[in-house]
């Protein structure tokens, strides 16, 4: 089911002394003068109408991004205890690894208590995957920020990575990534927001706000175990801002899913073209969740 569908035609308002056009809210704006003659009105929009289509409120992007095919995905690996209650690394390493996403939201990839050390090694990570971690730089021998983490191909380049607080009642966090995918910068957000819907709301509200706030605008995917069972609720928090929530399967819990707790969620310029989870013998008993992922074009 997707929410807020994009609307590709320019909304005109009246700003002062000055015509405003934006085709969306995060699209760049131009300003004419309405104190000019009307024939130097005419000529600044014949001067911009190879960018701006004004005639059939259309954009004609002269800077179109090149058009990228990615796959993202998000798991939480519940520690690398499986439901056969072993931990395993190798064994959760071999489920990310044969799903072959380019970016990977990882949540639980840290131990609870103390030193929150990380449950899936970095070394190994290097040695044995195509990933590497994005670092945040929070604890010396973690992977992430409470518990959420992000693998990315090693050709690709972490430009920023950052660290969320949200508001919460038992310890959240998200985390924050702009991703040079091949020449493509896609903004990432991870997270495993609260089992309370009263605080999932507030924590959806927050990751939008810290979206809304990076700059420059750029195409973006959040990912993570969002607890929200329905599309409703929490999740109409979405609505409001044009972002489109992937169609995928149930994936909770691995044995027999029925629920759809582990989410990826779409800004309004990223077409979905598949998607699923990565069901196989391994990943029914890696973790009490299934992977999900998503294809994505952009551009």
């Amino acid at each position: 089911m997707q929410t807020g569908q994009a609307n590709d035609r320019p909304t005109p308002r009246i700003c002062s002394d000055e015509f405003t056009v934006r085709l969306h809210k995060t699209q760049p704006l131009f300003y004419i003068p309405l104190s000019r003659p009307l024939g130097q009105v005419l000529r600044l929009v014949a001067r911009r109408r190879p960018a701006y289509d004004l005639r059939h409120g259309s954009p004609v992007r002269q800077n179109r991004l090149p058009l990228m095919h990615l796959r993202v995905a998000s798991y939480n690996i519940h520690k690398c205890v499986g439901t056969d209650r072993r931990r395993d690394p190798a064994r959760t390493l071999a489920v990310i690894c044969a799903m072959d996403a380019d970016i990977v939201a990882l949540q639980e990839a840290d131990r609870r208590f103390g030193a929150r050390d990380a449950a899936l090694p970095l070394a190994m990570i290097e040695a044995d995957s195509p990933y590497r971690a994005v670092a945040f730089a929070m604890r010396p021998t973690s992977l992430g920020w409470h518990g959420n983490a992000f693998l990315i191909r090693k050709q690709f380049t972490a430009l920023s990575a950052r660290a969320l607080t949200l508001p919460m009642l038992e310890p959240r966090g998200a985390i924050m990534a702009d991703i040079d995918a091949g020449g493509t910068i896609l903004r990432v957000l991870g997270a495993h927001l609260d089992l309370s819907g009263m605080w999932r709301r507030r924590q959806i509200r927050s990751l939008l706000t810290h979206m809304d706030a990076a700059a420059p605008h750029r195409p973006n995917v959040m990912m993570g175990d969002f607890n929200q069972w329905s599309n409703r609720g929490a999740f109409s928090e979405f609505a409001f801002y044009r972002h489109r929530i992937a169609d995928l399967p149930p994936s909770f819990p691995a044995v027999r899913p029925i629920a759809r707790l582990d989410r990826i969620i779409l800004s309004h310029d990223i077409e979905q073209t598949g998607g699923g989870t990565h069901l196989c013998d391994i990943s029914r008993v890696a973790s009490d969740h299934l992977p999900v992922f998503a294809d994505i074009k952009i551009g």
